[in-house]
Order: structure tokens, then C-alpha cells, then sequence
């Protein structure tokens, strides 16, 4: 908690970057996605791709913010 505080607008920086990404990325799955109405199998078939490619992003999100912590304290705290 130190460390958060007393970087509180790296912290906070990273955190706000990071969300607008994770926002980008919920808006984008938003307007690709497709509705209920799939009846053949192509479409059903792309719905399902399309559901593994936000999950697949959702991971990389939450990846991307484990080594943005991870480099922002390396940089903060410097090596013995």
C-alpha cells in the first residue's frame, strides 16, 4: 500500500489505461457480437468464434495488467 500511495499517479495511470483498454475491448464485443437470431449453422458457428476471441482478449487484458504492475515496480524500485 506504501508503494501505491506514495506513486499514486503511476499507479492510478496505469490502472486508468488499462480500463480504457478493457472498455475499448467491451465495446468493440458489443458491436461485433452477433444477436440471438442464429438459425444456420455458419452463424451460429461465428457467433461461437467470436465468443472465443473476447475470451481470448479478456486474458490478454488481465495479462497486460500483471506486467504493467510488474514493470512499473521494477522501475519504481530500483535493484540491490
Amino acid at each position: 500500500m506504501r508503494l501505491v500511495f506514495s506513486n499514486f499517479g503511476k499507479t492510478y495511470g496505469l490502472y486508468l489505461s488499462i480500463g480504457v483498454v478493457w472498455i475499448v475491448m467491451m465495446l468493440f464485443y458489443w458491436l461485433v457480437a452477433p444477436g440471438a437470431e442464429q438459425s444456420h449453422w455458419i452463424t451460429i458457428l461465428g457467433a461461437f468464434v467470436v465468443g472465443q476471441i473476447y475470451l481470448l482478449a479478456r486474458i490478454a487484458t488481465r495479462c497486460l495488467f500483471y506486467a504493467g504492475q510488474t514493470s512499473m515496480f521494477r522501475a519504481i524500485i530500483p535493484k540491490d
